[in-house]
């Protein structure tokens, strides 16, 4: 069982570091990563060294780790752009995305529910609550949430 800290708890950290921005999330096995995601990798991790409180920079490095199966890795540096654009709801999304990967349902819920506090009209976070609500048996809020995402 996954006993990391829930990953509200992991924004509110955020959340307190303020603006200054964070430092690159990495994962506990880069080295086994093969070479050109390696390099991929190294190169994001440089970006985010170079302009910490970037959220693109953080979101381009979590987009790298979620292409290449890095889910917690993913899940931290949405979470760190999410913490340094609290305006932009597709930080959370895919930050959901990742938690969905990883079975963490909860927070994969809680982050869906904050991308559309950001942005009601988010379409890509529309569609995976619709997808969910369909897998609770909520077909009538799934028709609702695919209908808002068109």
């Amino acid at each position: 069982m996954d006993r990391l800290l829930p990953l509200s708890i992991v924004f509110a950290l955020l959340a307190a570091c303020g603006p200054t921005g964070f430092p690159p999330a990495r994962p506990h096995d880069v080295g086994a990563l093969e070479a050109p995601v390696r390099r991929l990798v190294d190169r994001r991790v440089a970006e985010v060294e170079a302009a910490p409180a970037d959220p693109r920079a953080h979101a381009r490095l979590g987009a790298a780790y979620q292409g290449n199966g890095l889910w917690l890795a993913a899940a931290e540096s949405f979470a760190q752009a999410a913490a340094l654009d609290p305006a932009e709801p597709l930080w959370p999304y895919y930050g959901a995305r990742a938690m969905d990967r990883l079975g963490r349902w909860t927070e994969c819920r809680a982050l869906l529910e904050d991308a559309l506090e950001r942005d009601a009209a988010c379409a890509p976070a529309l569609v995976m609550r619709g997808w969910m609500q369909l897998e609770d048996g909520d077909e009538a809020g799934a028709r609702a949430s695919f209908e808002a995402a068109r």
